[in-house]
């Protein structure tokens, strides 16, 4: 092989090295710079969503406890229905213990 193709060679494996290393330095660079912002915003964000959505889960079921409450509390006028007619009254279905019966 002569000096020139030698030294051709040699040029285009020193800029493919190059080029191969920098391009997977920067790929690691980007990797490590997604990943720790990933751990910086998007857990605690995560874990703080989260939380949130516990907090709405426990007021609904306090609210659902209260209207319970209310409803087996709350006397009917005029009625002479025990709880569970209340109760089926107040689910749309009249009386449960005709309810019951059927």
């Amino acid at each position: 092989m002569s000096p020139t193709t030698r030294g051709w060679v040699a040029h285009k494996y020193e800029a493919t090295t190059s080029f191969v290393k920098n391009t997977l330095s920067f790929c690691g660079r980007a990797a490590w710079a997604i990943s720790v912002t990933g751990l910086i915003v998007v857990v605690p964000f995560a874990v703080a969503y989260t939380g949130e959505q516990e907090i709405i889960a426990m007021e609904q079921e306090a609210r659902m406890r209260e209207m319970g409450n209310e409803l087996l509390t709350s006397p009917v006028a005029g009625e002479g229905e025990d709880t569970a007619g209340r109760v089926g009254a107040a689910l749309g279905g009249g009386s449960a213990s005709a309810q019951a019966a059927l």
